[in-house]
């Protein structure tokens, strides 16, 4: 697959004919309820939204879980035969390395910390120990944050909240929606999360490695089908 992306032959529509692309998307199988395996095939809101997307689009999707987004870094996501992610989040830094989609979900980010601990101002994070997985986008706006946190780096979203609860951090850096599902999972009631504004992360959009020569033209369809997924219905005539 040198181009990244493998063409299917043509696809006969009622509006002319057009190249029908396929794509082998990753998605983080830990990420619920975003994105997650359900009896073995691939679920989650995130999901959901891509494959409506994409079916409008004409481009075929093959979802490849693997267990963290470093897997699906260029150097290992060609290695891999991998196109991209279904769910990334968006940063003004991440664009060095992936071409992205149109944000089809908001990236809320929030801390976590134990409900029988002090609480925790966003704004005054200096001195404390804040865990974050290493391969996340909060990993280095916190680090780089002047008079911010001092920073855990972990493995994954589970590690971290774990931190927390065995007294080992302060807080966790985490999506919000991801981070409360998991929470939880892991004490229901005994975790407080906090809204912490990172005007950085500009969404969650479909990641496209960019070596591709054909991202252009699949981001040209891809991104009209996922606004369109995402608007609301007209509403019905008189």
């Amino acid at each position: 697959m040198a181009d990244g992306l493998s063409p299917r032959g043509m696809h006969q529509g009622s509006q002319g004919s057009m190249t029908d692309l396929s794509l082998r998307l990753a998605f983080d199988s830990q990420f619920a309820p975003l994105t997650f395996l359900e009896h073995g095939r691939p679920a989650g809101r995130a999901i959901d939204i891509v494959r409506r997307a994409s079916a409008k689009a004409g481009i075929r999707i093959a979802f490849s879980p693997v267990s963290s987004e470093t897997q699906v870094w260029p150097a290992g996501g060609a290695t891999r035969g991998l196109d991209g992610f279904v769910c990334m989040a968006v940063t003004d830094a991440r664009t060095a390395d992936f071409r992205f989609s149109v944000p089809y979900l908001p990236g809320r980010a929030a801390l976590f910390w134990r409900v029988d601990r002090e609480p925790i101002q966003a704004d005054r994070l200096d001195g404390l120990l804040v865990a974050t997985p290493r391969s996340g986008p909060l990993f280095s706006l916190l680090s780089n944050r002047p008079h911010g946190p001092r920073v855990l780096p972990t493995h994954s979203y589970h590690e971290s909240l774990l931190l927390v609860w065995q007294g080992a951090a302060d807080a966790a850096a985490l999506n919000a929606e991801v981070g409360w599902h998991l929470a939880q999972e892991i004490r229901r009631d005994g975790f407080v999360p906090m809204s912490a504004p990172f005007p950085e992360l500009l969404g969650l959009a479909v990641a496209l490695l960019p070596e591709s020569e054909r991202a252009e033209e699949v981001l040209a369809r891809l991104d009209p089908a996922l606004a369109a997924t995402l608007s609301p219905p007209a509403a019905p005539g008189p």
